[in-house]
């Protein structure tokens, strides 16, 4: 036997039953239900074997503690779809995991979530908004509800080559991204207020970071130890000087304001709308005070006039 398919409940069974089972299934799917925490330990201390593990229509909000810790052969992972919170260290050192993606239900990834995953090449957060404008009403492109990545989240992803963290995300722990020595570009939230030490230490690849947040976030004297300092830093329209005034950031030499503003060749909004406090258009958009700052974050509570640029 090399592969399951059951409901949760079928793990939930005391794990000495499990000693005599086959140790060689790489394929495990949940139909549905809760897994409980011995089912998390079946799984994880029976199956060093396990390839692909899909828990999409399992109903867990939480991922245990070292849920999935040391699962070696782990390449392909789907997480519940109403999952709301990553626990401390639940897919450590899964090595040959390929790619992450955080469902949009999840607020918080607890210190170590996805450390040392050094063989993941792209993380994404929430699902790309295409269709539905109602939820493009805050102008992000995903609808991820992240707020708090814990420190050494993504600790040692080696591979990891592009990253854009989704709006909402107020917090970036420290060493959150150490060691993704393969890192070329990055892009921060209008949202992110502070960034731990040595987050982004050793990214000696980084050629580019965008930070949409309007006040520099607080960095660190190690935030981004080991990057070029001559690398473009694209801040937005308005906030140039707060940056070339702010202790660390000012030593990247490099900063300049966002062309962002530009109305030149915007192409058909198509549905676009007000309600009260909120701009709502069928597309992905920024949306910009008469100032030329970055506004997209205050949509819902609006007041006055605003220019609106659809992001191509």
């Amino acid at each position: 036997m090399d592969s399951i398919a059951v409901p949760a409940e079928c793990f939930d069974i005391p794990e000495e039953y499990w000693v005599s089972c086959p140790k060689q299934v790489r394929y495990i799917k949940i139909m549905g239900g809760e897994l409980s925490s011995d089912a998390f330990s079946v799984i994880q201390r029976n199956y060093k074997v396990l390839n692909t593990l899909d828990l999409t229509s399992a109903t867990n909000t939480t991922l245990t503690d070292e849920a999935f810790k040391g699962c070696y052969a782990l390449e392909s992972l789907s997480l519940p779809s109403e999952l709301q919170t990553i626990g401390y260290m639940a897919l450590a050192d899964c090595k040959n995991l390929q790619s992450i993606h955080v469902p949009s239900s999840v607020t918080d990834i607890d210190d170590s979530a996805f450390e040392n995953c050094r063989s993941v090449t792209s993380i994404t957060f929430g699902d790309a908004l295409q269709s539905a404008p109602q939820l493009r009403s805050t102008g992000s492109t995903s609808n991820s509800q992240l707020r708090r990545i814990g420190n050494w989240g993504f600790y040692n992803c080696h591979n990891l080559q592009n990253l854009t963290i989704p709006e909402g995300v107020e917090e970036i722990g420290t060493a959150a991204f150490y060691g993704c020595t393969y890192l070329e570009e990055l892009s921060l939230p209008s949202s992110v207020q502070s960034i731990g030490d040595n987050c982004f230490a050793l990214a000696s690849k980084l050629a580019k970071i965008t930070v949409n947040a309007v006040t520099p976030p607080s960095i660190k004297a190690k935030t981004f130890a080991e990057v070029n300092r001559t690398i473009p830093v694209v801040v937005p329209v308005g906030s140039l000087s707060q940056y070339t005034a702010d202790l660390y950031w000012s030593e990247f030499i490099n900063i300049s304001e966002s062309p962002a503003s530009s109305i030149d060749d915007v192409p058909t909004i198509g549905e676009f709308y007000v309600e009260p406090g909120r701009i709502v258009c069928n597309g992905e958009f920024r949306i910009y005070d008469l100032l030329g700052r970055d506004v997209t974050r205050l949509n819902g509570s609006l007041c006055g006039v605003y220019v609106v640029k659809v992001v191509k």
